[in-house]
């Protein structure tokens, strides 16, 4: 599954309730494949993904990678988006090829 249904308000549509829900982080410019196969086992396996809501990338902004639905909005208000879907989630799973995560999930 590459994209998920959304709802008006570009949130995405819960299908089960019962799911756990997940987030995934890392690197969205390196191993794309990878991630969407990352997305596609978590998805068979039953979580429900609440962000990214696409992995159908469009354009990059500043180093920011966009979906369709993101273009126009500030990456700060997609970042934001993105960490109140972490604070939500069951669990976040961190896309890193080899080791690679990205200077957005380097700790400080």
């Amino acid at each position: 599954m590459t994209d998920l249904a959304l709802a008006d308000d570009n949130t995405p549509v819960v299908e089960n309730a019962d799911a756990l829900s997940v987030v995934l982080c890392g690197t969205y410019r390196r191993d794309v494949v990878g991630l969407r196969r990352a997305a596609q086992q978590l998805s068979e396996a039953g979580c429900r993904l609440l962000s990214p809501v696409s992995l159908d990338f469009v354009a990059e902004e500043d180093g920011f990678v966009l979906a369709a639905h993101e273009v126009g909005e500030a990456p700060g208000a997609i970042e934001e988006k993105h960490l109140q879907a972490m604070r939500s989630a069951d669990f976040v799973w961190l896309h890193c090829p080899a080791g690679y995560v990205g200077t957005s999930c380097n700790a400080q």
